[in-house]
């Protein structure tokens, strides 16, 4: 008998209806992975997870009815918060149930619909975290529930959104993906292929890429990615010293660059990055003979109130990467677009690869998700509902930074564009960002995840204005010492949690 260390699940336990892959490992195999600063990594912001998981246990369930003493286990987990914390600190993520109580976020969920969230003791939160940003329309959108039953497994939904994003973005050639970190893995892989012997990359300091072995590659957000390390030749530049631009510039026209990818806005901190290396990039590119690659996972599908943040911003990229708002938050899914160009040049290369990267993460009911959504923004004119409503939610929180005494001497800011943005201040730490955060949550019953406000994108004018009162509710009358010793009490109280639950 093979007492294997590592077991790999795919899609079979889905019932082949929707993206789904796992692990099982040997707490030795896992042991790297699950300390404070790697238990995260091999998470997923994706607000389908629970939709997949749900239809996992309905396939595990049909084809291997669980024992007695296993359906005691499953009763205990559905009907106890206790039960699921311990079982969830044992068997998944051992640092998560600490994190979620020392951030504010420990609660127990028992309805979402659009911007809200109910919970058992009867607390109503607006949520501006989203699955990080993954909430295209919010919670549960009313129409999906005719999506799923209009879905007819016999339509092309990818050939129809296909037709979407190519009137959308000019990028006629798509690539299925099931996560942020797939799609733009598939790119780096696609313009590794194209560029043939220019193979340096070019990336900037804090992008973050997501946390598969590829794209590990260009997610420098957080230092080195042990075990991997980089494993290409990439250029990391700093995009906010002043020596960037002509140092740029210089490795642009090396001819050695065969890709330059980047988030224009860093998802790691929301900072935007400065238009001179917009202007470089472009004004290279034509000599430089390398491919541009643009990261719009976060800032796409009209967050920004652009359909693309770069749009007007970079010249005709050569790929863009979309997956969040794409998922309607319901199923994990993601597009790679490309031109005719890089495709013809990377299929001469290796047809087989690419002919498989066009096949191995399609799925049409993601598919359909999306063209649905799609469908609703633009007949919605979403973009200029972000618009309008991001200035007023950017206005009310700039004017609560000012009034409120909370931070003292301390100058504010809210950075961002449209229903991206980011309350910080200089110098302040992620640990303080955490405080303030579960302080938002306790006395204002508003959410926001290190102070990054990404509400749906359908939130109304009065929900803003909501959002908005709550933050001053809660910053009111808050003292630094105060929100630190509550800080204090929460991590005491957190030990306390987490040695219980042992």
């Amino acid at each position: 008998e093979l007492h294997a260390d590592i077991v790999v699940f795919g899609e079979a336990l889905a019932d082949r209806r929707m993206p789904f892959g796992a692990f099982l490992m040997s707490e030795r195999v896992y042991r790297p992975w699950s300390t404070n600063s790697t238990s995260f990594r091999h998470a997923t912001t994706f607000g389908g997870g629970e939709t997949v998981l749900s239809v996992v246990l309905d396939t595990l369930r049909t084809r291997w009815p669980p024992a007695a003493d296993e359906q005691e286990v499953l009763a205990s987990i559905a009907s106890t918060r206790r039960a699921r914390r311990r079982l969830y600190r044992k068997h998944v993520n051992k640092w998560a149930p600490f994190g979620f109580s020392l951030s504010g976020f420990d609660f127990d969920l028992l309805e979402a619909s659009g911007s809200t969230l109910r919970t058992s003791s009867g607390v109503e939160f607006l949520d501006c975290v989203g699955c990080a940003g993954a909430n295209f329309r919010g919670h549960n959108p009313p129409d999906l529930v005719d999506v799923l039953r209009s879905h007819d497994p016999t339509h092309d939904y990818w050939s129809d959104l296909r037709e979407q994003l190519h009137e959308l973005t000019g990028l006629p050639c798509p690539f299925p993906g099931v996560s942020g970190a797939s799609v733009v893995e598939h790119a780096l892989i696609l313009a590794q292929l194209a560029a043939g012997d220019r193979t340096r990359i070019v990336t900037f300091k804090d992008n973050f890429a997501g946390t598969t072995p590829v794209a590990l590659n260009c997610s420098t957000a957080w230092g080195p990615n042990e075990p991997y390390g980089l494993c290409r030749d990439v250029v990391v530049f700093d995009p906010f010293s002043p020596d960037t631009p002509d140092a740029l510039r210089r490795e642009l026209a090396s001819g050695q660059v065969g890709l330059v990818w980047l988030e224009l806005i860093r998802g790691i901190d929301l900072r935007r990055l400065p238009d001179d290396i917009f202007r470089v990039i472009n004004e290279e590119r034509q000599t430089g003979g390398y491919f541009v690659g643009v990261d719009e996972v976060l800032s796409g599908t009209f967050r920004t109130g652009q359909f693309l943040f770069s749009q007007g911003r970079l010249a005709d990229p050569d790929i863009v990467t979309l997956a969040k708002g794409l998922s309607d938050m319901f199923i994990p899914f993601g597009v790679t677009l490309v031109t005719s160009a890089l495709h013809d040049a990377a299929r001469d290369r290796n047809p087989e690869l690419v002919d498989a990267l066009e096949r191995r993460l399609l799925n049409q009911l993601g598919s359909h998700v999306a063209v649905n959504a799609l469908r609703f923004a633009v007949n919605h004119d979403l973009g200029k509902h972000v618009q309008r409503v991001g200035k007023r939610l950017r206005e009310g929180l700039t004017e609560v930074l000012r009034s409120v005494d909370y931070l003292g001497e301390v100058r504010c800011e809210v950075r961002g564009e449209g229903l991206l943005l980011c309350l910080d201040w200089s110098d302040s730490t992620s640990y303080a960002r955490s405080l303030v955060s579960s302080t938002l949550s306790e006395r204002g019953a508003v959410l926001l995840n290190r102070l990054h406000c990404k509400p749906p994108l359908t939130i109304s004018e009065s929900e803003v204005d909501e959002i908005v009162r709550r933050v001053a509710q809660a910053l009111r009358g808050t003292t630094q010492l105060g929100n630190r010793t509550r800080g204090l009490v929460r991590i005491l109280s957190a030990l306390v949690i987490d040695r219980g639950l042992r």
